[in-house]
């Protein structure tokens, strides 16, 4: 596979530049997006076999989606502003309908159980712990074909009658963070974001001098860069695609409002700043969605037997 090739945002190395950065983007339209695949399918590949592609492995679509028009103007822009904001973001969460079952619970790959050579390995996912919207199933196809269907919505989205008169399209920012499999999975799933539109940028923000200057290093965890920015709240289940994507849409918004006294304390100081409030958040969301988590690989027998009997009806 190629390496990423996705650039980071405009360099920032202090609060000044940060400002700027915030005014360059302050019409933009921003749309976070993660995704998460199995691990179990190293099993059925022989040897001298190549490895399945991110595509063929892909498991969850999570999408964040942040438009500054929309936004409740407030006078200051300090924590509790952006804490307003999280109020805004729209959320999508997509589980590939053919790995719907797999789960940190039922993955059948035996590095999860641990040996005697080694503790367990963790399942890199968690499906069915999503926050921050209902999740629904899709083939990996259809997922394509819905990113394709959300951005061109976002290109056309609150314009301005002039805007609509001259046939612009609103500005539109993709990001990811490490953005190697969402490059692979957008590429072999046909979506290609900068070629729908010369109003799309799509970059990559764990290579963006912010974090590289911060943490210093050239790529930190999101977990860790977004714990920093007080985005995961007082706890929060990462390694599911949407709440990492709320979460980095959460950590640019703090960025893009944060003050130069919480710069200078992050930045400088390199002290994380303090939980955002998630008021904001419906629990019935993450209740509703895990309660709907399956328990085993295999279907109940009462629902197969009903799947069973529609199909042989048609």
């Amino acid at each position: 596979m190629p390496g990423s090739t996705t650039p980071p945002p405009p360099m920032v190395v202090n609060h000044a530049d940060m400002m700027r950065c915030a005014k360059d983007v302050e019409d933009t339209i921003f749309l976070t997006m993660d995704c998460e695949g199995v691990d179990h399918l190293y099993m059925y590949t022989k040897k001298g076999e190549p490895q399945p592609s991110s595509y063929q492995k892909l498991s969850e679509v999570g999408i964040a989606v942040y438009d500054p028009r929309e936004r409740i103007q407030t006078a200051t822009t300090n924590q509790s502003c952006v804490d307003d904001l999280g109020a805004l973001i729209r959320a999508y969460h997509t589980i590939i309908h053919q790995y719907r079952r797999y789960t940190e619970e039922t993955c059948p790959a035996g590095f999860h159980r641990g040996t005697k050579k080694g503790p367990a390995k963790p399942y890199p996912a968690r499906p069915y712990h999503c926050k921050f919207a209902k999740s629904i199933f899709r083939t990996a196809a259809e997922a394509m074909g819905d990113i394709k269907q959300l951005v061109g919505e976002l290109l056309r989205k609150n314009r301005t009658e002039s805007e609509i008169r001259d046939g612009v399209d609103c500005k539109v920012c993709v990001l990811f963070w490490a953005a190697g499999m969402e490059e692979d999975v957008l590429r072999e799933g046909g979506v290609d974001l900068t070629g729908m539109s010369s109003q799309i940028k799509v970059w990559d923000m764990q290579i963006w001098s912010v974090f590289q200057i911060r943490f210093n290093r050239t790529q930190t965890k999101g977990e860790t860069a977004f714990g920093s920015l007080g985005a995961l709240g007082k706890s929060s289940a990462l390694h599911n695609a949407t709440n990492d994507a709320v979460a980095q849409m959460l950590s640019l918004l703090k960025l893009l409002h944060i003050t130069e006294a919480e710069w200078h304390a992050w930045h400088v100081d390199r002290v994380d700043l303090p939980p955002m409030s998630m008021g904001w958040v419906d629990p019935r969301i993450l209740s509703g969605n895990f309660n709907s988590r399956p328990r085993t690989l295999k279907a109940p027998i009462y629902n197969r037997v009903i799947r069973n009997n529609s199909q042989a009806k048609k």
